[in-house]
């Protein structure tokens, strides 16, 4: 999923000025449930020693980085056009 995304994320750059802003936020929207559900897996999966790997620390902040960029930031955005 990741090499994906960072293919989707060069299409962007390159053809931003010729296609719908909305295929890029769906795509976002997407990678972003992707990380949210690893993440649920993983702590389900490995309960409390999810947090006993220092990788997972930083998987964690990655996810809240995405949630961040993708849903909160875009929703603060558009609240202060209002």
């Amino acid at each position: 999923a990741i090499i994906l995304n960072c293919i989707v994320l060069g299409l962007e750059i390159d053809l931003a000025q010729h296609s719908s802003p909305t295929l890029w936020i769906v795509f976002e929207n997407l990678f972003c449930l992707t990380w949210i559900v690893e993440m649920l897996l993983k702590v389900y999966y490995l309960k409390l020693a999810y947090f006993k790997d220092l990788w997972n620390y930083l998987d964690l902040f990655l996810v809240f980085l995405a949630i961040y960029d993708a849903w909160i930031s875009r929703w603060m955005a558009s609240a202060s056009d209002l």
